[in-house]
C-alpha cells in the first residue's frame, strides 16, 4: 500500500468525493469549512485516493477516512511515523482501535446536551509507555505458553 503526500487542495477534493460515497464519512469526518479553519502541516492519501488523513501544525491527526475496509491501521501507523502525536475521537467505538495502534486516552469530555456521547482526546504513547506495553505483552505470552 503506497501512501503519498498530496496538496491540501487535492486532499479536500478527494475527501469531498468520499463524503458523497459514504454516510459514515459524512457523519464523522470534518467538513471542508471545518478543515479550512485548521493550520495543516501535511495531507496524505493512498495512491487510489480512497483513503487519507492530514496532520496539523500542532501534530494532530485529522480527517482520517477510508472507503476501503482494512486500511485504518496502516493509515494510523503512517500518520504516527509522519508526526501525528494527538487526535480527537468523536466516536467511543473507535477508541479501542486507536489504543491498539499507539494512542492513549488523555482526557474524556462530556458533550453538553448529550450525556451518552463523549469526546476522547488522545495522544501517542511515549517511548517508556511503549516499552512497558512490549514487556507486558512478552510476559502475557510467556504465561499463556506455560499455562496453555
Amino acid at each position: 500500500m503506497e501512501i503519498k503526500q498530496v496538496s491540501v487542495g487535492v486532499f479536500k477534493a478527494w475527501l469531498a468525493l468520499s463524503r458523497l460515497k459514504s454516510q459514515l464519512i459524512q457523519d464523522n469526518v470534518l467538513t471542508k469549512a471545518e478543515l479550512n479553519e485548521l493550520s495543516l502541516e501535511a495531507c496524505y492519501m493512498h495512491e487510489d485516493y480512497e483513503s487519507g488523513y492530514c496532520i496539523t501544525e500542532e501534530g494532530e491527526m485529522v480527517c482520517l477516512h477510508t472507503l476501503v475496509r482494512g486500511r485504518g491501521e496502516a493509515l494510523v501507523q503512517h500518520a504516527i511515523a509522519h508526526g501525528a502525536t494527538s487526535l480527537i475521537c468523536y466516536s467511543g467505538g473507535l477508541v479501542e482501535f486507536y489504543e491498539r495502534n499507539g494512542f492513549v486516552v488523555e482526557e474524556r469530555v462530556d458533550v453538553p446536551l448529550c450525556k451518552e456521547q463523549k469526546i476522547f482526546i488522545m495522544r501517542t504513547l511515549t517511548k517508556e509507555e511503549q516499552l512497558v506495553r512490549y514487556v507486558q505483552a512478552i510476559e502475557d505470552n510467556a504465561v499463556d505458553w506455560m499455562t496453555g
